[in-house]
């Protein structure tokens, strides 16, 4: 018999906090295979420099430039306020989300003005038809009152 998953079992918040832990691990594990990478074939280089021209030493180009990358990759991974790190994200993702409901209010409100003309433009013509058939109603049994209504 197979476990339940125990992601069905999780609330949102520990969902959430699973998912970035997930995703930090994810990014340590890339970053480690980088720097691995990077050892083995600077490494390599640096032989292959040595044995064929020991004189004309040529792996530092590559070395140094690929290490400020890795440098770079590594701020980045254990940077919780970096650049681009998880604050920042967190910081776009309410700033989209503040932009989308905003623009979901004015939608709404647009709706709702359009609504209150509708029914301002059903009710005016309704006011006028009474207000006539009241006035003539009122010209034959009481002209007076009906040039008062007029007025």
């Amino acid at each position: 018999m197979r476990p339940a998953d125990p992601e069905l079992w999780r609330t949102a918040s520990e969902q959430r906090a699973y998912n970035d832990a997930r995703r930090r691990v994810r990014s340590l594990r890339f970053f480690y295979m980088h720097a691995l990478v990077y050892v083995t074939v600077n490494a390599m280089l640096i032989t292959i420099n040595l044995v064929t021209s020991p004189h004309r030493p040529w792996s530092g180009g590559p070395l140094m430039g690929w290490g400020i990358a890795l440098a770079i990759h590594g701020m980045m991974t254990w940077s919780r306020v970096g650049l681009l790190g998880r604050s920042w994200e967190e910081r776009k993702i309410a700033e989209f989300m503040a932009r989308e409901q905003v623009r979901t209010i004015s939608t709404e409100k647009q709706l709702v003005e359009a609504q209150m003309r509708l029914l301002q433009a059903q009710i005016e013509p309704h006011f006028l038809f009474n207000t006539l058939a009241n006035v003539v109603s009122l010209i034959e049994p009481a002209p007076q009152k009906a040039t008062l209504m007029l007025e």
